[in-house]
């Protein structure tokens, strides 16, 4: 808690020009940015430190680069940034013009791609992210249908293609033996026919 006081007195008593601060985003690791701008401040440049709390963000340091120092205090911020987690640095050295801010971030920059190599890549765009997922369901969706083709069999499937112009399936016909079963071969007279009579022979030679 005292520390946050001294960062919140340091700012507001820092003059007008503090307006003119510098900041740059990082796509690193909170942790990696906040050990090498404390390094960068501290061994690189030989900063004086004065105060630091890696948890709240801040280092309060004296810039010493004219025969005499000035307040200077360095702020790291977790943030987003076109949809990906971004650290947020800003340097502020108000007795100092603007390009010696410029120079020391840069020198930052430079710094972590050194230590730590290129920075994280960003996300794909929603967009593109939305357009692969889709493409992805339609897939899912085609290897469904063919899957229950190839398992319907071939007069439903004509069926649905064409809709009710394709007729109905004609019933089973019955086996040809079973009719044959219900008819007898008796005389004419057991099967209630009357007989052909045959005009006698003498009358044929007439």
């Amino acid at each position: 808690m005292r520390r946050l006081l001294v960062l919140l007195a340091f700012v507001f008593v820092l003059p007008a020009t503090a307006s003119a601060r510098r900041s740059d985003s990082h796509a690193y690791r909170y942790e990696q940015v906040w050990s090498a701008a404390l390094r960068l401040l501290r061994v690189d440049y030989g900063f004086p430190i004065r105060d630091r709390d890696e948890d709240v963000g801040f280092v309060l340091f004296d810039y010493v680069g004219t025969g005499r120092a000035v307040p200077g205090s360095l702020e790291v911020v977790r943030t987003r940034q076109n949809d990906q987690d971004v650290v947020r640095v800003t340097l502020n050295i108000p007795a100092m013009p603007a390009y010696v801010e410029r120079m020391i971030l840069d020198k930052l920059q430079r710094k972590l791609r050194e230590e730590f190599g290129e920075p994280l890549a960003p996300p794909p765009p929603r967009e593109e992210a939305d357009s692969d997922d889709d493409e992805e369901a339609e897939s899912e969706t085609e290897r469904e249908s063919e899957t229950s083709d190839r398992d319907e069999p071939e007069d439903t499937r004509l069926r649905r293609l064409l809709g009710s112009d394709l007729p109905s399936p004609l019933p089973p016909r019955r086996p040809p033996c079973a009719s044959l079963r219900s008819v007898s071969f008796g005389p004419p007279a057991a099967r209630g026919l009357r007989p052909l009579r045959t005009p006698p022979m003498h009358a044929l030679g007439k």
